[in-house]
């Protein structure tokens, strides 16, 4: 195959997969591939793509912490960069043969630093955040992710709804609309009731005869998507 159509190829990957529901294939895929077609021709590590989405995300989440109409809408748009350039690491380490174990654990251990960045964020914006709806929100964004690990790493599938993009695009909607509080509570309830409920279908998912097997680390669905 080509370098060429490689490339074009790879951008077709990024934009949809069959798992992705409809904000990440309409919305971020879209948006990614282009992005991670041009980072494999300028041959940037997927490390440092990953990198870069961190320190996005993480200056973007700052910004909104410290308030203000104009601030909040650049930390807005450099924590959505962050979630594009997230969607792109993946892809970039498939297609250029860097996909690596220690790669994938470094995105995911960053998503979660992210998350939690973003959630207090909101609440440091926010003068009537409660801080139970902040511990809920935490504990909702991190449990959920190692659950549906667990689970995958078992052979059992651990579907859920309300995974990072939609917990994240939640947050920013809500920083918009200087609703801080109300961002919180809902990643609080919908953090929780979708781990809940995607630890229960794992509990009723037969076991997979390929569990324990070799993984395909910074598959496209990923660990940043949950």
């Amino acid at each position: 195959m080509t370098s060429a159509k490689r490339l074009r190829r790879s951008a077709a990957v990024a934009g949809g997969k069959g798992g992705d529901d409809w904000l990440l294939r309409r919305l971020y895929r879209p948006l990614a591939a282009p992005l991670a077609r041009r980072l494999m021709m300028l041959r940037v590590h997927p490390n440092w793509i990953t990198g870069s989405s961190f320190t996005l995300t993480i200056g973007g989440a700052c910004i909104v912490a410290l308030g203000g109409s104009a601030g909040t809408v650049v930390g807005v748009c450099a924590i959505q960069l962050g979630v594009v350039l997230d969607c792109c690491d993946g892809t970039v380490a498939r297609w250029s043969g860097k996909a690596t174990a220690v790669g994938a654990i470094l995105d995911s251990v960053l998503d979660r630093y992210s998350d939690v960045a973003i959630l207090f964020a909101l609440y440091c914006a926010s003068a009537s955040s409660s801080t139970g709806w902040l511990v809920g929100a935490l504990v909702g964004s991190l449990i959920g992710p190692y659950v549906t690990q667990v689970a995958e790493n078992r052979g059992r599938e651990c579907s859920r709804l309300f995974r990072r993009h939609w917990r994240i695009a939640v947050c920013c909607c809500c920083a918009m609309a200087k609703a801080y509080p109300v961002g919180i509570a809902i990643v609080c309830v919908g953090a929780n009731l979708d781990t809940i409920v995607g630890f229960a279908k794992a509990l009723r998912t037969p076991r997979s005869p390929q569990a324990g097997s070799d993984r395909d680390y910074r598959s496209i669905s990923s660990y940043s998507a949950r």
